[in-house]
């Protein structure tokens, strides 16, 4: 969906920072963060995903050639404290909602890109609310494959879970994940990097993940709740889809068809409440008695300051059992030294393994989080697992 023509100049410009890992605030603004990160995705976008790198590309060329596109992001992200990763899927999504819908998108030049956001904030009718969305909108991914690691965490607990826990997604944005978790549509495969197994031990370890993913008779819990702050209205459904894709994904029809399929899905044993703010609440209605065995928060936590984290964790632990488990799955690790205690990544592809999945012990009130996966990115499908995991699933019969 092409609205503007614009130049074809490209200034020889480009923002020279460094953006230091953790939640601290860097020295720059989050407009400043968003356009180092841009430049990082034109030579190495997320998952190589060549259309991202063409958005990133377009996204600069914007920023460089009209005056309009930069003052109306940086209008917008002046009024908030991000990292660049998230000022980039930010723009993102305004793209996407657009064009999702495209027989043409993803679009094959950077120049499409470019004429798209130019559009989006120079048009009179879509400049004010492009940058009041960028300005308040928090990103509602929707990546339900992400929850495979539910499956493994209830394999790897159930001694004291037992094989169908109760499950509580304090952010479960479409509440997807619980439903995919409940056994509607199959997960796909992980691979698994060692370094101190042989071989032979090493393609017992994959080969025993994958069967815990996908091996299953009945769905793997006897009750799942999810809520979410947000509203579900047809708007924030079509935003909540362009936020879960990178562009190249939308190239396969299977990831909008398992969207709008899971988005219809009514599981039994999964229930879903909007309009909860997990920040605001503390124990929940809906919350069974003895509280829940497993929470799981997945990708949703970066988007707060770590005092409002510190909020939302000691919320969610409030509506879980004694010998319950809280898991956390970000671009993020374990740090006691902070509130939450846990740092988060600005920039989420600035190491090799940028996503942890972390597990605190309702048992072991008195520690922190302990690292169980790293992932290559947050699409949970390369992962090295650590010492405590390997403990825990070297207790399994296999």
């Amino acid at each position: 969906m092409n609205h503007m023509p614009v130049s074809n100049e490209h200034p020889d410009s480009s923002v020279n920072t460094a953006i230091p890992v953790g939640s601290e605030r860097p020295a720059m603004t989050s407009f400043l963060e968003t356009v180092h990160v841009l430049e990082s995705y034109v030579i190495q976008p997320p998952r190589d995903d060549p259309y991202f790198s063409l958005f990133a590309r377009g996204t600069l060329d914007a920023l460089e050639r009209e005056p309009d596109v930069a003052e109306g992001i940086q209008e917008a992200f002046d009024q908030r404290d991000i990292g660049g990763s998230y000022g980039a899927k930010l723009l993102l999504g305004e793209v996407q909602v657009e064009c999702i819908n495209d027989f043409s998108y993803p679009y094959n030049d950077s120049e499409a890109y470019a004429q798209e956001l130019t559009y989006l904030l120079t048009d009179s009718q879509k400049r004010q609310q492009t940058i009041d969305s960028l300005a308040t909108h928090e990103l509602q991914s929707t990546v339900s494959e992400r929850y495979k690691t539910l499956r493994l965490i209830t394999s790897m607990y159930e001694e004291r879970v037992g094989k169908r826990p109760t499950v509580f997604d304090p952010c479960s944005g479409l509440n997807h994940g619980l439903k995919q978790h409940a056994g509607l549509w199959p997960f796909g495969l992980v691979e698994v990097s060692t370094e101190e197994l042989s071989e032979y031990e090493h393609a017992m370890l994959e080969t025993e993940i994958n069967v815990i993913i996908w091996h299953y008779r009945e769905a793997p819990m006897r009750y799942g709740l999810g809520v979410d702050k947000q509203s579900q209205t047809p708007r924030s459904i079509a935003r909540a889809a362009a936020d879960s894709f990178y562009p190249g994904e939308l190239k396969d029809p299977i990831q909008l068809e398992r969207f709008h399929f899971l988005q219809e899905a009514q599981p039994e044993v999964v229930a879903f409440q909007d309009g909860v703010d997990m920040a605001e609440e503390s124990l929940l209605p809906q919350t069974p008695a003895g509280g829940f065995d497993i929470g799981f928060i997945s990708m949703a936590l970066y988007q707060h300051d770590d005092a409002a984290r510190k909020k939302i964790l000691d919320n969610v632990r409030s509506n879980l059992a004694d010998d319950g488990v809280l898991v956390v799955q970000e671009f993020a690790y374990p740090d006691s030294e902070t509130e939450s205690g846990l740092t988060f990544l600005h920039n989420w592809f600035s190491k090799e393994y940028p996503c942890q999945t972390m597990v605190f012990d309702m048992q072991k009130p008195n520690d922190n989080f302990q690292t169980l996966f790293e992932w290559t990115d947050g699409r949970i499908t390369n992962m090295r697992p650590s010492e405590l995991a390997l403990e825990l699933l070297a207790r399994k019969p296999f």
